[in-house]
């Protein structure tokens, strides 16, 4: 159980970095943009973007606290569930910035 505990809170740090990383990038982007109709697409994306990350950072330490207090059952679904909401939003984030949707 202590292995899972530790692989899913590995992927969801990681799953944080790559979220950091498209933030930085989109700030880029946003400071480079002329067009008011991508400034608002790339601001929608950047709003979710954030959002994202606190789910990410606050996940990271609900899942801490329970390690701490010894109860890393409870701290295993949560984790689960947000990386799986985590992934499937940069799913969406990827099919909305390549126009899929």
């Amino acid at each position: 159980m202590l292995e899972r505990y530790y692989n899913l809170l590995h992927q969801v740090q990681e799953l944080l970095v790559v979220c950091k990383f498209e933030i930085r990038r989109h700030e880029r982007l946003l400071r480079h943009t002329k067009d008011p109709d991508a400034i608002s697409k790339i601001q929608e994306q950047l709003n979710t973007l954030e959002e994202l990350k606190l789910l990410l950072e606050d996940a990271i330490k609900y899942a801490r606290l329970c390690r701490w207090h010894s109860c890393i059952e409870e701290g295993i679904p949560h984790l689960e569930k947000t990386l799986k909401t985590g992934r499937s939003s940069f799913q969406k984030l990827n099919r909305l910035e390549y126009g899929e949707v």
